[in-house]
């Protein structure tokens, strides 16, 4: 019997995938012509796949992949990638802070006195200003995306930066509307 390699291979990090996302303003305006040649060139040498002919399905189905292919080559822009939410980008710091209150809760519980019950308090305060900056840091990257220049170059994405800061932290400040049927 041969004895096994148990050597383990080392796997490399994946790359994050690329979104790709059409950009219609650029489909419209800039790249229209790249992509109507593209389209009349397949509408004037169709691809011969098969010797039979196709149905008029079939052929609508191929313009349509076609069409499609022609677009992300023509106009796909990159996205950009989601913001993470505030407590994720400032967890490593909020995770330390937070093992400290727990100590000090800990401590006080198990020997209730004045020094512990002061130590309890400023790991609390400790925690919540934290948590705080972090929110503010959060809500910072959001207005730096809304300034006067990005609601006349693209207020599609301003507007939508605004209604993410609207919605709140944990999407919970939103108004009750009161159902029309209730079961």
């Amino acid at each position: 019997m041969r004895a096994r390699d148990t050597r383990h291979t080392q796997e490399t990090p994946r790359a994050p995938k690329e979104t790709m996302k059409i950009d219609n303003f650029l489909l419209r305006n800039i790249k229209l012509h790249n992509f109507q040649e593209k389209v009349k060139e397949f509408l004037e040498n169709p691809p011969m796949e098969e010797a039979a002919p196709l149905t008029p399905s079939q052929i609508l189905d191929n313009l349509e992949a076609h069409i499609v292919k022609c677009t992300s080559k023509v106009a796909s822009s990159e996205v950009e990638k989601q913001q993470p939410d505030w407590f994720s980008e400032a967890e490593h710091s909020l995770i330390d802070l937070r093992e400290t209150r727990n100590l000090a809760f800990k401590t006080y519980m198990k020997q209730p006195n004045e020094g512990n019950h002061q130590k309890l308090k400023d790991a609390r305060h400790n925690l919540l200003r934290e948590k705080r900056r972090a929110k503010r840091q959060w809500q910072l990257t959001f207005i730096e995306k809304c300034r006067k220049s990005d609601f006349s170059q693209n207020p599609k994405d301003a507007r939508a930066m605004i209604f993410k800061l609207m919605e709140g932290f944990q999407k919970h400040h939103k108004t009750e509307i009161p159902r029309n049927f209730k079961s």
